[in-house]
C-alpha cells in the first residue's frame, strides 16, 4: 500500500502479513487463500533463517529462494506461486521492491491442508504441536536444516492428527498415545515397520524438546518398532549394460523442451550415478563448472548432497567420452545452462521416464520401487566385489560400514559363499 508509514516496515515481514496484509487484501478471499500466504511465507522466512523485514526483501533473494525451491524437489508450479505471494506481500508493504514480474498470476484459492485438516485447523488449540514446532522447534533446532526436512516433521505431525481426529496439541506426546499412534500405522494404514520408525524419532524429538522447554515433566519411553532387513537388490554388470543401452534408444515426446537428446542425457547420468554412487538430487546439482573433463573429474557441493559434505570423483573415460558427446549435442543452443545434467521440467518428472527405461529393458520389477537408487546399490556391490566394503562406504559418503552393507548384494560379491570354503566332513559307507 504506497502510504505505509515507517512503522509499518520496520516490523518483521511475518508480523506484516498476520496484522496488515490478510485483514485489508485478502479480506475478500476465502480462507484457504490466507493460509497459501502463510505456508508461502513460512517457508521464506525459514530460508532466510531470522526475522526479516520486508525492507530487507531484495529480488535477488525471493530468485535465490525459488531456485532452492526447485532444487530440493518442489514442483516449478508451486515453487513460482509461492514467490508470487510473498513478492506480492513486500511490494504491499515496500511499493519500490520486488516488482511484477510478466506472466499468468498463480490461483489463489486452493486450500491449504496437512492430511486432510486446514493449516489453521492444526494451529487453533491452545498449545497446538504445529504451533509448537513452527515457533519453538524450527527456530533453535533446525537452523541451516534443509526445506524438505522441516516438511518431513509437519508430514509426521499431519499424520498423528489424523490418528487422533484433530488437531494435536503438546500434552499428546505421551507413550501411550504415541505408542497407539505407531500401532496405528502399522495396522491401520499398513505402513512399513521403517516408516513408523521415521515418524516416531520425529515425535520423539519434538517431545524431548518439549520437556527441555518445561512443557512436559518426563521424556519418551516408547520402543523402537522392530525391522526386518531384506537382501539389497543390485543390478548385475550384464544387466546395467542392457539398461544404458534401453537408455541410448530412449525417445521423448517432450524433446524439444530438452537440451540434449534424451537417449543421450540419460545414458550419461546412469554412467556417472554408477561412477560416483551419488543420489539423484546430488546429480542433478552438479554444476557445470564443477566438470573437468581434462582430469575426467566432477564435484558436487557440500549444499547438495545429503551428508552436508563435498565429495570429488574420477569417471571413467567411457563417462567422461559419453559427457562430451552430450555436451557437443546441445552446444547448439546459445544459451549457457548452470548445471551439467539440464532438465528444464521439475525433478519428480524424471521417474516416469526411468520406468519407460526401465520396462524396455526389461529390469522394471512388479514392486516398481527402487528404480533409480538401485543404480547406487549396484555401484556400492560391484566396488565392494572389487575393493572391499571400506572403499565402496568412502564412495558413497557413509558415515559407518554399516550403512554401506544396507546398499551390497553380498549375492554378487562373492562374500556369501562360506560354505565352499568350509572343509568338508566324510559321508559314511
Amino acid at each position: 500500500m504506497p502510504g505505509q508509514s515507517a512503522t509499518a516496515v520496520d516490523e518483521s515481514l511475518w508480523s506484516y502479513l498476520e496484522e496488515k496484509f490478510i485483514p485489508t487484501e485478502l479480506k475478500e478471499q476465502k480462507p484457504g487463500t490466507a493460509d497459501e500466504y502463510r505456508k508461502a511465507m513460512r517457508k521464506f522466512v525459514s530460508f532466510a533463517g531470522v526475522a526479516i523485514r520486508p525492507t530487507d526483501v531484495a529480488e535477488f533473494l525471493v530468485e535465490r529462494w525459488l531456485k532452492s525451491m526447485i532444487l530440493n524437489g518442489v514442483g516449478y508450479k508451486t515453487a513460482t506461486a509461492w514467490a508470487t505471494y510473498v513478492r506480492r506481500v513486500v511490494r504491499s508493504a515496500c511499493p519500490d521492491r520486488c516488482h511484477k514480474k510478466p506472466g499468468k498470476r498463480p490461483h489463489e484459492e486452493r486450500t491449504s491442508d496437512i492430511r486432510g485438516m486446514s493449516e489453521s485447523e492444526l494451529l487453533a488449540p491452545e498449545k497446538s504441536l504445529l504451533r509448537f514446532f513452527q515457533d519453538h522447534y524450527v527456530v533453535r533446532r533446525m537452523i541451516g536444516c534443509k526445506q524438505g526436512s522441516i516438511d518431513q516433521k509437519r508430514w509426521t505431525i499431519g499424520s498423528f492428527a489424523k490418528f487422533l481426529g484433530r488437531a494435536p496439541i503438546v500434552g499428546d506426546l505421551c507413550d501411550e498415545t504415541v505408542s497407539k499412534y505407531l500401532n496405528w500405522l502399522l495396522k491401520v494404514q499398513n505402513r512399513s515397520a521403517a516408516t513408523a520408525n521415521d515418524r516416531r524419532r520425529d515425535l520423539v524429538s519434538l517431545w524431548n524438546f518439549a520437556v527441555r522447554c518445561r512443557l512436559l515433566l518426563r521424556g519418551p519411553d516408547v520402543d523402537k518398532v522392530r525391522e526386518t532387513r531384506e537382501i539389497p537388490k543390485a543390478w548385475t554388470i550384464q544387466e546395467f549394460e542392457t539398461l544404458l543401452q534401453s537408455a541410448r534408444n530412449y525417445k521423448t515426446r517432450s524433446q524439444n523442451a530438452l537440451r540434449y537428446p534424451a537417449g543421450q542425457w540419460f545414458e550419461c547420468l546412469f554412467l556417472v550415478a554408477y561412477d560416483t554412487g551419488l543420489r539423484l538430487n546430488a546429480l542433478l546439482s552438479i554444476r557445470l563448472a564443477d566438470w573437468k573433463p581434462d582430469r575426467r573429474e566432477v564435484t558436487c557441493d557440500a549444499e547438495f548432497q545429503k551428508t552436508r559434505v563435498a565429495q570429488t570423483f574420477q569417471v571413467s573415460e567411457q563417462t567422461a567420452s559419453a559427457i562430451q558427446g552430450m555436451l557437443a549435442a546441445g552446444a547448439e543452443r546459445p544459451e549457457k545452462p548452470e548445471f551439467l545434467f539440464d532438465w528444464p521440467m521439475r525433478r519428480d518428472s524424471i521417474h516416469p521416464h526411468m520406468r519407460k527405461i526401465l520396462k524396455a529393458a526389461g529390469l522394471y520389477g512388479e514392486a516398481g520401487d527402487d528404480t533409480f537408487h538401485r543404480i547406487r546399490k549396484t555401484s556400492a556391490t560391484h566396488l565392494t566385489a572389487a575393493l572391499g566394503i571400506e572403499a565402496a562406504s568412502r564412495q558413497l559418503g557413509h558415515s559407518s560400514i554399516e550403512m554401506t552393507r544396507r546398499y551390497v548384494d553380498v549375492r554378487q560379491t562373492g562374500h556369501h559363499n562360506a560354505a565352499d570354503h568350509l572343509p568338508r566332513p566324510k559321508r559314511g559307507t
